[in-house]
């Protein structure tokens, strides 16, 4: 039989008729998944709800992935947990920044300050 797609003669549709149209060449599966860019997006919008647990664990699903975390990743997550005014937890993360050897941007810095600022308690 023919698929269905094209009324014989072997000239119808492709294999892959009902499947979604054919990828051009070189595109495939592994060369269009998540990336560190992807996981940082997704950590960013948790980043500016304020919602650190969740942007925390999206950081760690990236690392479990596979995905190397860069700059951006730990100032997102040092990002959420300032936005919350939870001093601690970025303090914890700009910590954990220096520990793996990632450098932390200005932007970092002054998210710690700006949650201490909110909390009362600068440091």
């Amino acid at each position: 039989p023919d698929g269905g797609g094209g009324g014989g003669g072997g000239g119808g549709a492709p294999e892959t008729a009902g499947k979604g149209a054919e990828r051009p060449r070189g595109f495939d599966r592994t060369s269009c998944g998540p990336d560190v860019i992807s996981f940082s997006s997704v950590m960013d919008c948790y980043a500016q709800a304020g919602a650190a647990t969740q942007a925390e664990q999206w950081f760690e699903r990236m690392v479990q992935a596979g995905i190397a975390p860069d700059t951006v990743c730990y100032n997102t997550v040092i990002k959420a947990y300032a936005r919350g005014s939870d001093l601690d937890g970025a303090e914890r993360w700009l910590r954990r920044a220096r520990q793996e050897g990632v450098r932390v941007e200005a932007f970092g810095y002054n998210a710690v300050i700006a949650a201490g600022a909110k909390a009362g308690e600068p440091r």
